[in-house]
């Protein structure tokens, strides 16, 4: 049936709403599922450039990891930092 199933979430109830599904595709075909949140390069006045929140978000997404795991979903967490669309074919495609 599925091996993988690409999930992006930006933190929403909204997008979190999906994980039921994801749970219930993924566990009879034992899909992998691919955690995807993008984040958003800042940039300070002096200094280099970073990635806003990407502790707060690799930790969200090491929670839903958890979640998944739990039940029989192996997962895989990636945090990226291009554009969205960018991200998210480059994802889907690795």
């Amino acid at each position: 049936m599925f091996r993988k199933i690409l999930l992006p979430l930006d933190g929403s109830p909204a997008a979190e709403q999906a994980l039921f599904w994801v749970k219930q595709y993924a566990r009879p075909s034992k899909a992998q599922v691919v955690l995807l949140q993008v984040l958003h390069t800042e940039y300070p006045i002096k200094g280099l450039p970073f990635r806003a929140g990407s502790e707060e978000a690799k930790l969200y997404l090491q929670g839903i990891e958890r979640e998944l795991n739990f039940v029989g979903v192996p997962c895989k967490v990636d945090l990226r930092g291009e554009p969205v669309s960018r991200s998210i074919v480059a994802t889907a495609c690795s």
